[in-house]
């Protein structure tokens, strides 16, 4: 058909007819060319267009509008302009309405402008400054925007840091704002002393406004003693990400690359121009034609003028060669500073750290997070007592998505000569209480370049003869433990000069403080989670308002003496309650059989918080069970207590590798630490080391504690681990296997037997992007299924000697609990001489309650 293709002669004539305007104006009486005018916060100038036939006029509610002209006759053809003016904005975002009125309509014009409200912008430092060069034509820059050009600013700049000696700058007053976007300047002065990090406090005070304004930016005194630079320079494949740019590529990462090797292809900005510098197969002429030879690390990669440093899933870090400090002319130790330009990978903000290995010491230093995408960013640091042996490693901290790139790697020594004390230093000023807690008070104080440390004193308030404490620091800052809360102190400093003490400064004036009250933390309410033959699960309700820390306490009754004593104190992934794991709880194994304990749990507190008073929970373990004749052979391994208990999220207790060697006798009922050398507390998933290939071989105390009830097979069983209540199996690169003892009950008689276990597959807690804590099979790479084998006579129901079963992985119940998986396998045949086997195809699982009967 062609009918929708064919327009009838009548309609396109009237189409053609119709006169320009707006669409929602279907009478063309009256029309306009935009029904919208948006404004900056300026006085500004727009103009629209009105088409009618006869008289019309303008109006509206605003006062900061202004139309011109507001009224006029129109002709019906011609377009007439209409110029509409806006005051200046100096405030929120604002709107309002033209309103034309002609030919019996009324048509709406938006007018929309927008803010116009003074805001500030970082101060940063104008110009580089160069230790013992005499400043010039540096400021202290002050940007702002939308000014009135009425407003008047005072500034006061202060400097701290060690590259604040030396630099001098004089405070402003009533500078006043040109009108608009601009800058004020502040000028500095002097001649730096030495290179360091520069920390710059501007105070602002506006004659609009009674709060001053505080800003704080950092800077860094340089010096024209570079000692070592990499500008990466000669790497010049890739794309380049950071300028979101193409480059060029070989079009592939072989190892056999040379400096000859063309490279043709486009590459995008994300694409590696190499492989690993640092991989074993690298060809070694490449890197070291790239300048990095003498560098080391590992997935490191080459793009135009820098490297990028990890990969999509895998860990990446860099390091710089040690410096030869004698061919430098360079005494050691000798502090030196560092300088380089960074940049992270898109959405990417896992801890990046840097550090300087094996010699040397630096402050804890990270790359900063939350910066502008693809823009460098610079970092300085101070390394104290570096050698010719200190190398800087720049490094990821998670495998997989922990990108990063750096470029402009720096190494100054400064040349600064220390400066003579020729009189009396200055008392310390400004002294001031920083940091009040229940036990604890911090203070800080004006530094005084000249000055080698300080002498700092605290006092009880109602006692000036007998200082509390009295110490000497290096820095303008000290801190007070250990203090009584809720009570009054003074404090005073002296600036020492060490080289000639008769120049120290006088003692400050005392400064009163007061530590406060400590606000107890509420009682934790200890309730049973799980009980067995030998092994009790007590859980206790968790609050992160307040620290993950704990003494725990089991006890035969509610107020007796522990038997048993854990110090949890480092909440951290393998020692203390580690995160990851969701839940407050606690095992204990080798118990007594039907018997009822006690579980004490108190809260530790620190900062403003007190230690909560203990939270008390009794359970009861269940009585031995009966076994007839017919069982030949039961294992429920409730005197297991080494490690955790995986299952229900419950930490546990282990000892140290070393410490599982000595005598299984060790004693655990006294006090327990979970931050001293032979025992840790232990996270659910932790388990002790190999049962039969470690522990045993060297702890025969052990092995007959564990394993005496039988002929277990200990030769030949391998990667068997105990954790509280049962056994882990395998690893995460190895298989696990345990052989059972011979079914000696069975006599000479052959039988049929049932065997009965359970099994999970191994877990342990997965963060997935901001989902709440999940568990999963980790890495996916643990499988849920594994094989039963018979040797020495029988077989299995379908006449083999191997069977698979599989696992339940449907994941954890609402209360944080896997789920076991009961396996029943009947076995015919089987004699005095058989062993069963129960194995991993691959990696891990968790096992427990052993139990062969005979049909």
């Amino acid at each position: 058909m062609k009918l929708a293709s064919i327009l009838s002669a009548p309609l396109v004539a009237a189409m053609l007819l119709l006169p320009p305007g707006c669409a929602d104006d279907p009478d063309v009486s009256v029309t306009r060319d935009t029904d919208e005018l948006e404004f900056p916060y300026s006085v500004s100038t727009q103009s629209f267009t009105i088409r009618t036939d006869g008289s019309w006029n303008l109006t509206t509610e605003e006062d900061w509008i202004h139309m011109d002209p507001a009224q006029g006759v129109g002709d019906g053809r011609s377009y007439q302009y209409v110029n509409v003016t806006v005051d200046r904005n100096a405030g929120e975002k604002r709107t309002g309405e033209v309103v034309i009125h002609a030919a019996g309509r009324d048509l709406k014009v938006y007018i929309r402008q927008d803010d116009g409200i003074f805001a500030l912008k970082e101060a940063y430092l104008l110009g580089t400054l160069l230790e013992g060069e005499e400043i010039a034509g540096i400021y202290v820059a002050i940007p702002y925007e939308k000014a009135l050009g009425t407003e008047l600013m005072d500034v006061e700049v202060e400097l701290d840091g060690e590259g604040a000696p030396g630099i001098e700058c004089e405070p402003v007053q009533g500078e006043k704002l040109q009108e608009g976007d601009g800058e004020v300047l502040v000028p500095l002065s002097g001649t730096p002393r030495s290179m360091g990090d520069l920390d710059i406090r501007v105070t602002l005070t506006f004659s609009t406004q009674e709060d001053p304004v505080t800003q704080t930016t950092r800077s860094f005194v340089s010096s024209e003693n570079i000692v070592y630079e990499m500008t990466f320079d000669k790497l010049i494949w890739g794309g380049d990400y950071v300028a979101n740019k193409t480059g060029f590529w070989p079009g592939n990462q072989n190892l056999d690359v040379t400096p000859d090797t063309p490279a043709n292809d486009v590459a995008t900005s994300g694409q590696d121009g190499s492989g690993d510098f640092f991989n074993a197969e690298m060809n070694p002429a490449f890197t070291a034609d790239r300048g990095l030879a003498e560098w080391d690390g590992s997935k490191v990669y080459e793009h135009p003028g820098y490297p990028k440093i990890g990969t999509g899933s895998a860990l990446g870090w860099i390091m710089a060669p040690a410096l030869n400090f004698q061919a430098l002319g360079l005494s050691e130790p000798q502090d030196i500073f560092v300088q380089f330009d960074w940049c992270r990978w898109d959405g990417e903000e896992d801890d990046i750290v840097v550090t300087a290995e094996y010699a040397g010491t630096m402050p804890e230093t990270q790359l900063a997070k939350g910066m502008p995408k693809r823009t460098w960013q610079s970092i300085v640091f101070k390394v104290t007592g570096a050698t010719s042996q200190t190398r800087i490693k720049i490094s990821g901290t998670k495998a997989g998505n922990n990108r990063f790139f750096i470029d402009n790697f720096r190494i100054y020594v400064s040349q600064a000569k220390p400066v003579e004390v020729t009189s009396k230093l200055e008392t310390p000023t400004n002294l001031s209480c920083t940091g009040q807690l229940p036990s604890s008070l911090s203070f800080t104080w004006t530094r005084d370049y000249d000055a080698s440390s300080y002498t700092v004193e605290l006092y009880r308030a109602d006692n000036e003869t007998e200082a509390v404490r009295s110490e000497v620091v290096m820095t303008n800052e000290c801190t007070f433990e250990e203090l009584d809360p809720s009570t009054d102190y003074k404090f005073r400093v002296m600036a020492n000069c060490q080289s000639k003490p008769e120049f120290n400064s006088d003692f400050s004036a005392f400064l009163p403080c007061r530590t406060l009250e400590p606000t107890p933390i509420p009682t934790p309410q200890v309730s049973l989670y799980e009980a067995s033959r030998g092994l009790l699960v007590f859980e206790w309700n968790r609050d992160d308002t307040y620290p993950r820390k704990f003494i725990i306490e089991l006890a035969e009754s509610e107020s007796g003496a522990a038997i048993r004593t854990i110090e949890c104190k480092e909440p951290v992934k393998g020692s203390g309650f580690y995160a990851n794991y969701p839940y407050n709880r606690f095992v204990f194994g080798n118990l007594q059989a039907d018997k009822t304990y006690y579980c004490r749990v108190k809260v530790l507190g620190e900062g403003i918080y007190a230690d909560s008073e203990f939270g008390v929970g009794s359970g009861k373990t269940l009585p031995m069970p009966t076994l007839d004749d017919n069982v030949l052979l039961y294992k429920d391994f409730d005197d297991f207590w080494w490690g955790g208990y995986s299952i229900a999220a419950a930490f546990g207790i282990c000892p140290s590798s070393a410490a599982q060697k000595l005598p299984e006798t060790m004693n655990i009922t006294g006090s327990v630490f979970a931050d001293d050398a032979t025992t840790v507390v232990a996270e659910p998933s932790k388990n002790a080391d190999d049962t039969f290939n470690t522990i045993g071989k060297v702890n025969a105390d052990y092995l007959a504690a564990r394993w005496g009830d039988g002929d277990w097979d200990t030769a030949n069983s391998k990667k068997i681990y105990e954790v509280c209540g049962h056994l882990k199996f395998g690893t995460g690169s190895a298989a696990g296997s345990l052989i059972l003892p011979h079914l000696t009950k069975l006599g000479d008689a052959a039988a049929d037997v049932v065997l009965t276990f359970r099994a999970c597959p191994y877990t342990e807690p997965k963060r997935i992007q901001e989902d709440p804590i999940v568990y999963t099979l980790y890495g996916n790479q643990d499988r849920k299924d594994f094989t039963v084998s018979i040797t020495g006579g029988g077989t299995f129901e379908d006449g083999s000697e191997k069977l698979t079963l599989y696992n339940d992985d449907s994941g954890r119940d609402q209360n944080g609990r896997f789920a076991w998986t009961d396996h029943t396998v009947v076995i015919k045949g089987v004699t005095a001489e058989s062993r069963i086997t129960i194995a991993t195809i691959e990696k891990r699982m968790w096992l427990d309650n052993i139990k062969v009967v005979k049909q």
